[in-house]
């Protein structure tokens, strides 16, 4: 994990801010503590600690990159020749050829910062679903980009003012707004979109999306899960090409499990598996988790969970200058230790697997407003009659229509259905009130 910086002037000239380049690049020792390799040339800069910007003179580009491609290879018979110099070459030949639809095409995890010598400008861009964080601040010409909230805040244009709006949001426990962070100007690239910073300006824009009237026609259900288990098998087959040593957190769900099964037929050292174990509690899988273990052959261990100290939150907030991860993602941090220490290249998860899969009764509300009533109708008795689920016909009801009203109607209905407006007693009224909290 690297940290990767970039600043931007509006006015072309040339970035002469080597102290305030190398203080961002060097503010996040908890991604990478060695110093930063800088690079200015222009009115786009870049630096990275842990690894180096690289070049390519013919586009005259460079980039930094953070993060992995899981299909270079494919790129690189797209682009009609083998690449030397690792992935961020790749990206560099992919921009040269296509531009800002290049990162389209990049599957794997990254968030990435170009500078193109060729029309001055700073392009950035994180992965599809947002495994890489990168954040930027904007303002008088100046753009600054970085890896980490701390590093951006570094930097000694930007003034650390706490955003309240964003403050209110996470305090109702219930934020919605995905671009903002807690200090005022600090922005946070969402997934799938890229920043251009040049002399017209800041602009961001999503380059990728799901398509949603995309359709796999089959013959037959066996057809379908043929094409899954080939899609499938690809997807882990991208993840492990060049590990040496592989590892998976492993769950009790079918969706880790079957991760786990697939990958053990293409790492000839085999996969290790981590997990998490709950002794007495009735939310423990080690009965499933062994059993997928045995069944696969997988080297298995295991770390009993244990509360997660408050001071290790407090210690995050500290350094990252950001709202800490929930305590269900910390009490992975044990899993995590082991995979460094086993020296794991990559680690694989079930992450996504119930969203994926699992299905939702919010799917109701897209059957109505495509206007497929009698779908709709099958889909909400279906689900009122789901095993296991606790679904009443109303609640189901209210779940798939309320997607579909306006924002008025919606207030102006609550008290007719029984749906009074939340109320935060432990956020103070004025509070409330100066930040618009509704």
């Amino acid at each position: 994990m690297s940290a990767i910086a970039a600043v931007h002037r509006r006015d072309g000239v040339t970035v002469n801010d080597a102290d305030g380049l190398a203080r961002v690049a060097n503010a996040a020792p908890h991604r990478d503590a060695s110093p930063a390799c800088l690079r200015i040339d222009g009115a786009a800069a870049l630096a990275c600690a842990g690894g180096r910007p690289s070049d390519d003179s013919r586009s005259r580009t460079a980039v930094v990159f953070d993060g992995r491609l899981d299909n270079a290879d494919d790129l690189s018979r797209a682009l009609g020749a083998p690449l030397h110099g690792g992935d961020a070459a790749v990206v560099l030949a992919a921009y040269a050829r296509w531009g800002c639809e290049a990162f389209a095409r990049l599957v794997g995890d990254f968030a990435l910062a170009i500078a193109d010598a060729r029309t001055r400008r700073l392009v950035c861009a994180r992965d599809a679903m947002g495994q890489r964080p990168l954040f930027y601040w904007t303002r008088n010409g100046v753009t600054v980009a970085a890896s980490d909230v701390a590093q951006v805040l570094a930097h000694p244009l930007v003034d650390a003012v706490v955003n309240e709006g964003m403050a209110a949001e996470h305090l109702t426990g219930m934020p919605v707004t995905v671009d903002e962070t807690l200090w005022r100007g600090v922005m946070r690239l969402p997934r799938a979109h890229a920043l251009v910073a040049d002399a017209a300006g800041v602009r961001t824009f999503r380059y990728w999306d799901f398509d949603p009237a995309a359709h796999i026609h089959g013959r037959s259900d066996d057809e379908y899960a043929e094409q899954f288990r080939d899609l499938f098998s690809a997807a882990v087959a991208c993840r492990v090409r060049d590990a040496r040593r592989v590892a998976v957190f492993l769950s009790g769900g079918i969706d880790s499990s079957a991760v786990a099964g697939v990958a053990s037929a293409m790492v000839p050292a085999g996969v290790r598996a981590l997990s998490l174990a709950f002794p007495g509690e009735p939310c423990d899988e080690s009965a499933y988790v062994d059993a997928v273990a045995s069944a696969h052959g997988l080297a298995l261990e295991k770390e009993t969970v244990r509360p997660v100290p408050r001071a290790v939150f407090v210690e995050r907030i500290r350094r990252s200058r950001d709202v800490p991860p929930e305590p269900n993602g910390a009490i992975l941090d044990p899993l995590r230790r082991k995979a460094k220490d086993r020296g794991v290249d990559v680690v694989l998860t079930g992450y996504g697997g119930d969203d994926c899969f699992t299905g939702s009764p919010s799917h109701t509300a897209d059957l109505l407003r495509d206007g497929r009533l009698v779908a709709a109708a099958l889909q909400w008795t279906r689900d009122g009659g789901l095993p296991g689920r606790g679904y009443r016909y109303a609640q189901l009801a209210r779940t798939a229509v309320a997607p579909l009203l306006p924002a008025a109607l919606k207030t102006a209905l609550r008290p007719i259905a029984g749906s009074p407006p939340p109320r935060y007693e432990w956020i103070r009224e004025e509070f409330a009130e100066r930040v618009a909290l509704s």
